[in-house]
């Protein structure tokens, strides 16, 4: 129950900033970004109610009533549309992140998100030989990897990169060197709400090529190279040892 916990409090520390921050400087937005913005929350929306519908049921003894596989992708795109709406407001504020669709780089940041799915599939071999354990399943899941992809486009990323990268450098934009910190902290608890239990600094690593990917070609290349290492994790590295 530990991790759960764990995962629950960062996610409630995250969010009320978010809320904090918006109820302190809720600005209108433009046009396109309100586009994004409703965009961003019915993804997610989608992308969760997959996941508890088809996904979850599939590979536990746990079926969800339908009221509540409802409610909780309900709750979760609440939480992406304050925190995605914060990230949009604060962008003219801060000097990187946001969204390669509004700076007109998409196609540039897709292609480097394929990259950083590269990078973050060859940390995870890496560490499974040093180890000479596996970090990720016995079996291919497809349907886990499928499903964990398309919901991590908008789920633990807006968490981490959209969320704590923006909470972190708006708290930090008058000291020196604010931006390596937010980093290092967005990474550390990336690191911790992933493996509380057993860190070993592999989630940290995998945070930090996400987060340069953020910062250099937008939140895009982040979700992309996210998405690309949970089909990684559970279909495409299974299958290789099988």
């Amino acid at each position: 129950m530990i991790p759960k916990n764990v995962q629950g409090l960062v996610e409630i520390i995250i969010f009320l900033l978010a809320i904090i921050l918006l109820l302190r400087d809720n600005a209108s937005l433009q046009h396109s970004h309100n586009i994004l913005l409703a965009s961003m929350t019915l993804l997610s929306f989608t992308s969760q109610f997959v996941m508890f519908l088809l996904v979850i049921p599939a590979y536990s003894d746990v079926n969800l009533p339908l009221p509540v596989s409802i409610l909780l992708p309900v709750i979760y795109s609440l939480e992406v549309y304050v925190i995605v709406r914060l990230a949009l407001i604060y962008s003219s504020k801060l000097s990187c992140g946001g969204f390669a669709l509004l700076r007109g780089k998409f196609f540039t940041s897709l292609i480097m998100g394929l990259m950083g799915g590269l990078i973050s599939t060859a940390l995870i071999l890496t560490y499974s030989l040093a180890y000479n354990h596996r970090f990720f399943p016995e079996q291919p899941m497809i349907l886990m990897a499928l499903g964990t992809g398309f919901s991590n486009l908008v789920r633990e990323e807006v968490l981490f990169r959209l969320g704590a990268q923006t909470i972190l450098l708006n708290a930090l934009k008058n000291y020196r060197y604010s931006g390596y910190f937010a980093v290092l902290g967005s990474a550390v608890l990336f690191e911790v709400w992933h493996n509380i239990k057993a860190i070993n600094g592999l989630n940290f690593l995998i945070s930090l090529t996400f987060v340069i990917l953020y910062h250099r070609y937008g939140y895009e290349a982040s979700a992309v190279a996210h998405a690309f290492g949970d089909l990684a994790v559970f279909w495409e590295l299974p299958s290789l040892y099988l």
